[in-house]
């Protein structure tokens, strides 16, 4: 399915400052500032940019559609916008093969374009990012590889000039594939319950896929990790992780650790660690979201933790200092931040 749709209020201005995104330094769009290296973040209320200078909130579109808010892959002249839980609607009924949309917004269009429904296999993706210009990965816990609805981690790459899903890799060894980037031709990716070291706690496992391999090799995993879920490139070959350390009665989680990791070697260290929640307010079901911004601090939004849903911490990797960069406030439980991403220069 491919289909562009006229904008209805609020989609002009997402169309105009993402139309600024790709330009080189500031434009501005009804007074306010947008350049290449602000936040994209996506909440269940709608779709908005942050300001990497001043945390100032640029409000790009409402987003009405899903129980959840959208995944997001930033490109210098568009974003792409993965929602899972949507169902497309033609005249009441059903038009769409199963559930899940993939949208693209273009700079300087007035229009926004679903590219079609997701694909069968995918199911419920908790990642999603640009391989390349012309592809998307996803990376989902719960897929459907067979299309037999025998529900599998997985890693699925979308072409997006001829819209065909072809699977990148799936296996025994995966539990709950969360996150993935490409260092040049290799996919590291990370399962949070894989099971390395045979003791049945789903330490979880971040791994290299090679190219041209058939099966991905272990790159790290350590004794402590007990649900290593969010990845991101660094500098000098690396990559950030981040790990939920639970409580002696394994839930909810005690802290968010972050590790810094030697992509030649595996070798890690810890850099930091986030313990911003009150007392039991975290749930085993904490997600982390995470994008490295141009002044090479992590950016992370923390989503399962009640009454702090609407705040982006920033994360100086060299002294590990983790402070609010933006807080929105709590809005209630049905208003969340959920993804993140950095816009990349042209």
């Amino acid at each position: 399915m491919r289909k562009k749709r006229q904008n209805r209020e609020g989609w002009l201005t997402l169309g105009l400052l993402l139309g600024l995104a790709g330009l080189s330094g500031c434009g501005t769009a009804d007074g306010q500032g947008y350049c290449d290296g602000n936040l994209v973040v996506s909440s269940r209320g709608g779709l908005f940019a942050l300001d990497i200078d001043t945390g100032e909130r640029i409000d790009l579109a409402p987003y009405e559609s899903s129980a959840f808010p959208p995944l997001l892959a930033a490109a210098p002249d568009r974003l792409y916008v993965g929602d899972p839980f949507y169902r497309i609607y033609d005249g009441g009924t059903v038009s769409g093969e199963g559930d899940g949309l993939l949208m693209l917004f273009r700079r300087g269009e007035e229009q926004v374009e679903d590219l079609e429904p997701f694909s069968p296999w995918i199911y419920r993706p908790r990642g999603m990012l640009l391989a390349n210009a012309n592809e998307l990965i996803f990376v989902d816990p719960v897929g459907n590889p067979d299309g037999l609805g025998i529900y599998r981690s997985g890693i699925y790459r979308f072409d997006i000039a001829t819209r065909t899903t072809e699977m990148v890799y799936y296996g025994p060894e995966l539990m709950t594939v969360t996150d993935a980037f490409y260092d040049g031709d290799d996919l590291i990716f990370v399962d949070k319950d894989s099971d390395p070291f045979g003791y049945g706690m789903c330490n979880g496992v971040v791994f290299i896929l090679r190219a041209g391999a058939t099966a991905p090799e272990t790159l790290v995993s350590l004794p402590s990790f007990m649900g290593p879920e969010a990845l991101v490139r660094g500098p000098d070959r690396t990559f950030y992780l981040s790990n939920d350390r639970p409580t002696m009665m394994m839930m909810p989680i005690e802290a968010i650790e972050f590790y810094q990791v030697e992509i030649d070697t595996g070798a890690s260290r810890r850099i930091a660690e986030f313990r911003d929640f009150p007392p039991m307010a975290a749930s085993n079901s904490t997600r982390v979201a995470m994008t490295l911004g141009p002044d090479e601090n992590l950016y992370f939004i923390v989503y399962g933790i009640r009454g702090v849903d609407q705040r982006v911490y920033r994360l100086e990797p060299d002294s590990g200092r983790i402070s609010v960069f933006y807080d929105g406030g709590y809005l209630g439980p049905d208003d969340f931040l959920y993804d993140i991403d950095t816009i990349p220069e042209n």
